[in-house]
């Protein structure tokens, strides 16, 4: 009796959407990306509870018919692959065929269609991979994709989604991406009746980094630009005084992909080699053009890594284009002065806004240096000894405009150590006879409040961070 067996069609559908759909997000970039094979010019999205209860992408692309639509669910049915050979002249964002099935194996989803020119649409429905009858209905052009109640049918993986603002980060960040490697197509992300992003096509990818992280970001980018045979790089690189505690900012797109790439990560952080300090990185948004054939986007099956032909290559062309465009602007003093007046220096406090009211800034690139620190303690030190009201020390305040004191030996030089021993003593002394013990909390020194206290003061580097 053989043991070997070929599994159905429904189990290794879940098996692939283990794979290509982990959360909401995920549903919303691989739709958006059809969307944009279908030569969308607008792109609505539309979420209930961060995605967990709906999603809905709407747009005005092409469309499908009747017979498209029946095969829409199907496992590796695809219109933009005929052969093997087509794996090496990639020109659209999706290509597999496994989008929709998965997102279909663990959703109850539905399909409206229409193409340009039709009469009427078609629309077509899946229950956990179920597939129903198609039927005909009125729509308007292009291609509404609805899936609710992702991951019914997977507990395990329901229970490991996240709080509904963590989710709705994950799709923001995503939107983001594609709003910025696609300025020419109009965006909109609404999340429970309430809008979150309204994104008019603009004609230059300046306007929309403008739009995400401020019009300072924008006046101090650094335009960079590289043609070379097969190959074409564009893009703008921030200063080197707009660093990051971490990569998040830096957007590397590839044909219209956003993709992530070791090679190309070592020469952005070669070219600002001496300009940064530890653990600094820098903001760049760059776009690659490269002949399909010279790299290979089928490696992972959320294809944000790819595989070049001639990796040295591209690490050299990218390392140069970098150099070049720091070399030829070198910043000036008035934008160091203003460093501090950066939006990333102000401190985060508007918790209670949500991330709806939330600049994207704040979402992607708060400093460690921003962040809230726990200054418990701070009452225990009185202020005769810290040199400044205890009161100014709140969370509030950022570290660059808190008082840097000098160290405690200096500010203690003058005490006369037998004297203050002296006066312990008798105090001491005194308080064997007293039943109560006195408040001294604002006449002695509080080794324990200082020792907390250390963790802000001690390290200079912390104001550097």
């Amino acid at each position: 009796m053989s043991h070997i067996k070929i599994l159905p069609a429904l189990v290794i559908n879940k098996i692939a959407a283990g794979e290509v759909i982990d959360r909401p997000a995920a549903v919303v970039k691989e739709l958006i990306e059809n969307s944009i094979d279908a030569m969308a010019s607008k792109i609505d999205t539309y979420l209930e509870d961060g995605g967990r209860k709906m999603i809905r992408i709407s747009d005005d692309g092409i469309g499908m018919d009747a017979e498209d639509l029946s095969l829409a669910f199907q496992s590796h049915a695809t219109s933009k692959l005929l052969n093997a050979d087509d794996l090496f002249a990639i020109h659209t964002l999706g290509f597999r065929g496994e989008a929709l099935p998965s997102i279909g194996a663990v959703s109850r989803a539905s399909i409206i269609s229409r193409t340009k020119g039709s009469i009427q649409g078609a629309e077509i429905a899946i229950d956990g991979g179920v597939l129903g009858q198609i039927k005909d209905c009125g729509a308007p052009e292009g291609t509404q994709v609805e899936v609710g109640d992702l991951f019914f049918n997977v507990p395990v993986r329901k229970k490991f989604l996240r709080t509904i603002p963590t989710e709705m980060a994950y799709i923001s960040e995503v939107l983001t991406r594609f709003a910025l490697s696609y300025p020419a197509i109009h965006f909109t992300l609404m999340h429970n009746a309430r809008t979150v992003f309204n994104l008019p096509p603009v004609r230059e990818t300046a306007e929309r980094i403008a739009t995400f992280f401020g019009d300072e970001m924008r006046n101090s980018l650094i335009p960079v630009f590289l043609r070379e045979e097969m190959f074409t790089l564009s893009g703008y690189i921030a200063p080197p005084f707009f660093d990051k505690a971490n990569a998040r900012m830096q957007f590397i797109f590839l044909n219209g992909r956003y993709i992530k790439d070791s090679a190309i990560f070592r020469a952005i952080n070669e070219s600002y080699h001496g300009k940064l300090m530890h653990k600094r990185y820098p903001i760049v948004f760059l776009f690659l053009q490269l002949d399909p054939s010279e790299v290979d986007v089928n490696v992972h099956p959320t294809k944000t890594e790819v595989r070049f032909r001639n990796t040295s290559t591209i690490y050299n062309y990218v390392l140069s284009a970098l150099k070049e465009g720091l070399n030829k602007s070198a910043p000036k003093s008035s934008e160091v002065a203003s460093f501090s007046q950066r939006p990333e220096m102000e401190s985060a406090k508007a918790e209670d806004a949500g991330f709806v009211k939330r600049s994207l800034w704040k979402q992607f690139s708060l400093r460690k240096t921003d962040e809230i620190r726990d200054t418990k303690g701070d009452a225990d030190i009185p202020s005769s000894f810290s040199g400044t009201s205890t009161s100014n020390l709140n969370a509030d305040t950022p570290f660059h405009n808190r008082e840097i004191l000098p160290p405690l030996s200096e500010r203690h030089k003058d005490v006369n150590t037998e004297e203050l021993l002296s006066a312990r003593k008798s105090e001491t002394d005194s308080t064997a006879q007293t039943p109560e013990t006195p408040d001294r909390t604002e006449n002695t020194f509080s080794a324990e409040g200082v020792k907390k206290k250390k963790g802000i003061f001690s390290n200079p580097q912390c104001f550097y961070r």
